[in-house]
């Protein structure tokens, strides 16, 4: 849980600024060093270093939500596109209103 807690703020700050396309390379790396040190602190890595386990099913299981059985360490990679879209919509949407309140400077 302190793993879920501590580990995204600067990431989902980062996925919210940089577009995709410039990230996903990072996001890739940050989301493999949230499994390794998942799966090390709870002694997971041989079960993913066995051949005759699904060890994409395993990394399914820790990044699904809570809600769903999951351990909530959601994949930063598959977040970059929504987060940044997400951004980008909501800044739109406050310099429209600030353009709507505000009256032009110079008058």
């Amino acid at each position: 849980m302190l793993l879920r807690m501590s580990s995204n703020h600067k990431m989902d700050y980062l996925l919210r600024c940089v577009p995709p396309s410039l990230i996903q390379t990072q996001a890739a790396r940050y989301d493999a060093a949230v499994i390794d040190t998942f799966t090390s602190k709870l002694d997971l890595s041989a079960q993913l270093a066995n051949p005759s386990m699904d060890s994409q099913a395993i990394i399914c299981q820790i990044q699904k939500p809570i809600s769903d059985g999951g351990f909530g360490l959601t994949s930063a990679e598959s977040l970059s596109h929504r987060a940044f879209i997400s951004s980008v919509a909501a800044t739109t949407q406050s310099s429209l209103s600030l353009t709507l309140i505000s009256p032009p400077l110079g008058r």
